[in-house]
């Protein structure tokens, strides 16, 4: 084999590495995100729930440097690496009666993985997702709920045993108690079937609003999954802290942080992410 073949092959075989590490830190994120979404959109307790509609516009910057391995190790990016994304995300509900809603999550994505050898960047659509919720009779003050949803993979790319690029369906249940006006504790678990490599998952989510004065509203979370049965087991935890602050009737600006503090097979991560809401 000649000098200029052997080169052509090794850059070749350099490009694929480089691009399947880009690819995987991309569909390590998919899910996590999402997954702490929904729990936090679908949680909240919505007051016009019966007659109307809501949705959300926001910005996210997402950065990870380091990932977690099968057993939880936090380990570094190979090659001083550094995962970053931007996201225009997209959500909406609504009613269809005094007990039934609709509503989708949607994401638009830049991302970029920089290393010692080099960088990659690629514009994608996220995970895009669906539930429909049934509202059940209240209960000594708390609001039940089920909600089935479905998630139809993005166009990014995915490398093999990594996933997430594959159809998942979820069943999740929602309690929410109000104490006062804008004072409320969400929790929201169930299950979610995952085809391909990733093993079925139990997501699960607690939330707690507290109004300090009354335009302002903080939300501390606590949302993640937990693998169970066979497959690749991609756990993760992460907390976070929201807060919104009412302009005007129904609208209100908000920003909130997650961080990503502890997962299997998953990345580590911080979020970032302001918009506006209409509820």
């Amino acid at each position: 084999m000649n000098k200029t073949r052997l080169g052509a092959r090794l850059l070749a075989l350099f490009l694929a590495a480089q691009g399947a590490s880009a690819w995987a830190e991309e569909a390590h994120h998919q899910g996590g995100v999402a997954t702490a979404r929904s729990g936090q959109l679908l949680g909240e307790p919505w007051k016009d729930e019966a007659a109307g509609w809501r949705w959300r516009s926001f910005a996210s910057y997402l950065e990870s440097r380091s990932s977690f391995d099968a057993d939880g190790h936090r380990r570094a990016l190979p090659n001083n690496g550094r995962f970053t994304s931007w996201s225009l995300n997209f959500f909406g509900e609504r009613s269809l009666g005094p007990r039934w809603s609709a509503s989708a999550f949607l994401p638009v994505q830049a991302s970029r993985l920089k290393d010692d050898l080099g960088h990659s960047g690629w514009y994608s659509l996220g995970d895009v997702y669906g539930w429909a919720r049934y509202r059940l009779d209240e209960f000594k003050g708390m609001r039940p709920a089920l909600a089935a949803g479905i998630k139809a993979p993005g166009t990014y790319r995915t490398v093999s045993g990594v996933g997430d690029g594959q159809v998942d369906l979820e069943l999740q249940g929602f309690l929410a108690k109000t104490f006062a006006e804008r004072h409320y504790v969400a929790l929201n678990s169930g299950v979610r079937f995952r085809t391909g490599s990733p093993s079925n998952e139990i997501p699960y989510g607690l939330q707690a609003g507290w109004a300090p004065s009354e335009r302002l509203l903080l939300v501390p979370s606590l949302n993640g999954v937990r693998g169970v049965g066979g497959g690749v087991q991609k756990d993760f935890m992460g907390a976070g802290l929201s807060g919104f602050w009412t302009l005007s009737g129904p609208w209100r600006l908000f920003g909130s942080y997650q961080k990503i503090v502890m997962g299997k097979n998953t990345a580590a991560a911080d979020i970032g992410s302001v918009g506006v809401s209409y509820r």
